[in-house]
C-alpha cells in the first residue's frame, strides 16, 4: 500500500536517548546553511542545494515508517 507523508511532517532522524526528533526540513536547511550560500558564488550556490538534497530520500513513505517505528521501539521491517 503506498501511503503519502506531507514533507512537513517528514521525521530525519528518530527521538534518542540524546537528542530530540529533528524534522527533515530542518535538517536539510541545516546541512545546506553549513555546505554553502544560496547568495553566494556558483560554487557557493551548487553546494547549498547539494546540502539542501543529501538527504531528501527520507522523504519517501518507507524510510519515515522505519523511522516512526525505531521512534516507537517498535520490531521494524526496512524493504529500502
Amino acid at each position: 500500500m503506498f501511503m503519502v507523508i506531507p514533507f512537513a511532517s517528514c521525521i530525519a532522524r528518530p527521538k534518542t536517548d540524546f537528542q530530540q526528533r529533528q524534522l527533515l526540513k530542518q535538517h536539510l536547511l541545516e546541512v545546506a546553511e553549513c555546505t554553502g550560500n544560496k547568495d553566494g558564488m556558483p560554487v557557493e550556490q551548487l553546494a547549498y542545494l547539494a546540502g539542501l538534497c543529501h538527504d531528501f530520500g527520507k522523504a519517501d513513505s518507507r524510510w519515515q515508517n522505519y523511522i516512526i517505528g525505531i521512534e516507537n521501539n517498535k520490531n521494524v521491517l526496512c524493504n529500502l
